[in-house]
């Protein structure tokens, strides 16, 4: 078997770009002559390609050297489409980063005629394409043409393939009898182990939390905070109303978005209390305590829809539909509504708690929506028909502070409770069914027979929901308390987490997050510690405590797994997993 030369460089080119040493491999690029093709997604570019979601195809195409003339196309495309849709300034600015400067040195002459007759387009008040392109093409024609030269021109490979190379190597040295044990850091310069345990992407343990970057708010909050799905931005709301977009790489404000370089801010009038990038990371929704919805664009920092709740309704989370055409928000009564980003109207209310909506999530193919709430209840909807699906609360344990262990010890409360409102036809969405409660084996015509006969077990705030897509069955459930849940959609309880902390009085769990790799997960408690949990080895451990005041919001970076927590010490802070 042999291994092509331009392969062992495209492979170190990408290990360069994931470690964000870009110079290094411009520097690599030129002397080779070798360009990195290589993209996170190939089907998810091709697709957005043909749909027209040109911030996802130029998030995805970062960094990749596609030939000029296919480079020059399709930014034509993007630009011409951006100016039949009146969004001239967005097309300048493209216009100008994209294909002039440097850039333009590199086309030849023909190119070169082509751009000077896209500098008149600029001028005119309606673009007419039939005009303007001279092949016959309609636009998705176009786009089609487009998506199968960049096929032929970019391939899919999986993340950090030079260690996985390594390691697969290393094992194979194992089993052939070449290495006599596998354990400890292995030294590829010497070719033999140290002392210390080898690390691998999937075991996290292994890595201590280390600050990278620190925001400091002056006379005003972070509250809320939020990451676009390509990892690039990081966006902030405060206590004061302001809207701000970081980079989280260097920790600063992002400059290279023109109105916040000219410090035009974006803003509501009271505190921000959730936010919510869509899906190609090219708008995003900001919501505040009084009910105010603000739908934006990020490039321009303009506001394209405000919608007001009746009532001044405080928000406390939102997200996209499916569609990305509307969005889902809760709010302190207890509702979950959906409002239509077009129309600015309601379109449908699903199911209601007693009390405030902590958090909800969709299920990952969107046909369920899962909550939680102050009222200790998780409730499922079907998403087409708002029509309630199951509703459950985590079976209570009561906590005892023994003087003589210095510990809390917990005392299960056995009896759940769960109701169950699926129609017959309803029973095997998602491949789930909900009538099978192996624990309870109750039917419909026993709802809510499981009460917990118990008055002393406290029923505790639901503060997060997650919806783990590896296992498609299971929610992860964080309330009040110092232990982690593991769930079923039935409401069994398939794996607890408990808190190492449990030596102290108080040591309950306030929020948690996933990594976008579904395989980690960190909990923060309230004396704000962070804990890391691997799913896979279902094991916790405590990491540091990463504020001195109150957390707010926990969130982490799509592309790197970096966490951002921003808290009432008016900081936010970017941490790193380290090796140790």
């Amino acid at each position: 078997m042999n291994v092509e030369k331009n392969d062992l460089i495209q492979i170190v080119l990408q290990f360069l770009q994931e470690n964000e040493l870009y110079e290094t491999k411009k520097i690599l690029q030129k002397e080779c002559k070798i360009s990195l093709n290589i993209v996170p997604s190939q089907e998810t570019l091709l697709l957005g390609i043909e749909e027209g979601k040109w911030g996802e195809v130029l998030t995805l195409l970062e960094g990749v050297t596609l030939p000029l003339k296919l480079y020059f196309d399709l930014h034509e495309e993007i630009i011409v489409e951006l100016l039949i849709l009146q969004e001239k300034e967005i097309a300048t600015e493209l216009f100008k980063t994209k294909l002039l400067g440097d850039k333009k040195t590199q086309f030849n002459e023909k190119i070169q005629r082509r751009i000077k007759r896209m500098k008149k387009m600029f001028t005119k008040e309606q673009l007419k394409p039939e005009k303007y392109f001279t092949d016959g093409l309609d636009p998705q024609q176009r786009r089609k043409n487009l998506s199968y030269h960049v096929r032929r021109a970019t391939q899919d490979t999986k993340p950090s393939r030079l260690l996985t190379l390594i390691q697969q190597g290393i094992r194979s040295q194992k089993q052939a009898g070449e290495i006599e044990k596998l354990k400890g850091k292995y030294d590829l310069y010497s070719g033999s182990f140290g002392s210390e345990e080898l690390v691998t992407h999937s075991d996290l343990s292994n890595f201590e939390v280390a600050i990278r970057h620190t925001i400091k708010f002056n006379e005003d909050i972070p509250t809320c905070i939020s990451f676009s799905a390509c990892g690039k931005y990081l966006l902030s709301g405060s206590m004061n109303g302001y809207l701000e977009v970081w980079n989280p790489s260097t920790g600063k404000l992002d400059l290279s978005l023109k109105y916040q370089k000219n410090n035009v801010l974006m803003t509501h009038q009271a505190r921000v209390s959730a936010l919510c990038f869509n899906d190609d990371s090219s708008f995003f929704v900001s919501c505040t305590d009084t009910g105010e919805i603000k739908f934006w664009h990020l490039l321009t920092g303009k506001c394209l829809k405000m919608i007001q709740l009746a009532g001044e309704k405080a928000i406390s989370n939102v997200c996209f539909t499916k569609d990305q055409k509307k969005i889902v928000v809760s709010t302190n009564e207890g509702k979950l509504l959906c409002y239509g980003l077009t129309s600015g109207t309601k379109i449908k209310e699903f199911h209601s708690h007693d009390s405030f909506i902590n958090s909800f999530c969709f299920t990952y193919n969107y046909k369920t929506i899962i909550s939680c709430g102050a009222d200790s209840r998780i409730k499922l909807s079907k998403t087409k028909s708002a029509r309630e699906k199951g509703n459950f609360r985590i079976p209570q344990e009561k906590l005892k502070y023994n003087e003589r262990t210095k510990s809390m010890e917990i005392i299960p409360d056995n009896d759940g409770k769960f109701d169950n409102n699926n129609d017959d036809d309803d029973e095997e969405e998602d491949g789930i069914d909900y009538n099978n409660n192996e624990r309870g084996k109750h039917n419909k015509e026993q709802k809510g027979l499981l009460v917990s006969k118990n008055l002393d077990f406290q029923e505790n705030t639901i503060n997060n929901v997650i919806h783990l897509i590896n296992y498609k069955k299971t929610i992860l459930v964080c309330n009040r308390s110092p232990v982690i849940y593991l769930m079923s959609f039935d409401g069994e309880i398939l794996f607890k987490f408990y808190s190492p902390r449990m030596n102290l009085k108080s040591c309950n769990f306030l929020m948690c997050a996933i990594s976008s790799d579904q395989e980690h997960i960190y909990a923060i408690d309230e004396h704000n510690y962070l804990f890391y949990i691997n799913l896979n080895k279902k094991t916790i451990e405590q990491k540091i405590k990463l504020h001195k005041k109150e957390i707010l919001d926990l969130q982490i970076n799509p592309i790197n797994n970096n966490i951002v927590t921003c808290s009432e010490d008016s900081f936010i802070k970017i941490w790193k997993m380290s090796d140790k």
